[in-house]
């Protein structure tokens, strides 16, 4: 659909932001085994903030990109842009939150994701999977636990929030719930392995990847 709505207009910002989106989804939820997947993402960002720079969707996705290639201070200050162009966008908040998170600087993501919350209500539950990674982080384990439960209400296939929720059983010492949690995930997820998942996770410690790759361990993923 997007491909095609390049095709009608190649001018369209907002398809290839939306095109871009794809990959990156493809990427981080282990949809497909292209290792080329997130260097599409970044080409069709680029395209797309070129073609119209006050597009916040297209920045967003530019900086969600720069994440997972680990450029965290590029990422900040790109979705800062979007947030500029459009302070009431709830998804520009929460990428902003992410990237804090994976940064190391999760108890300023937490306000981010509730201002989220507050301006796209319908989709609190689905956020409430990134209040729970920083949540996680912040060693507050009971509301860690509660929010992506809540998200998985929400969706029962997110798999990020069951990673955190595995890795907050597994943290407190619940080594069979994380294991079971993670398999539910797992199922959605054709092409996840360590190799990927080091490749993928963006935390700026080294050591929240070496948790994360032992508890896929522990669940199987070689």
């Amino acid at each position: 659909m997007f491909q095609h709505a390049i095709e009608v207009d190649s001018s369209y910002a907002a398809a290839y932001a939306s095109l871009g989106w794809t990959y990156v989804v493809e990427w981080v939820w282990f949809w497909s085994e292209d290792p080329h997947g997130l260097e599409q993402a970044l080409h069709l960002a680029q395209k797309a903030v070129t073609l119209n720079a006050a597009c916040p969707y297209a920045h967003t996705l530019l900086a969600d990109v720069y994440l997972l290639q680990k450029r965290h201070a590029r990422a900040i200050a790109e979705v800062k842009r979007a947030i500029a162009l459009d302070p009431a966008c709830a998804q520009c908040s929460v990428s902003l939150a992410r990237i804090l998170t994976f940064a190391g600087r999760p108890q300023e993501a937490i306000g981010l994701v509730e201002r989220a919350m507050r301006l796209d209500p319908a989709f609190a539950a689905y956020y409430a999977a990134d209040s729970g990674h920083a949540y996680r982080l912040l060693g507050r384990y009971e509301v860690a636990s509660a929010e992506p439960k809540r998200a998985l209400l929400h969706n029962p296939n997110l798999f990020f929030a069951r990673t955190n929720l595995a890795l907050v059983y597994n943290e407190l010492g619940r080594k069979e719930e994380a294991r079971a949690e993670l398999a539910k995930g797992l199922r959605f997820t054709p092409y996840a392995s360590l190799q990927r998942a080091q490749q993928m996770m963006p935390y700026t410690d080294q050591a929240k990847v070496e948790q994360l790759l032992t508890v896929l361990h522990q669940a199987g993923v070689g």
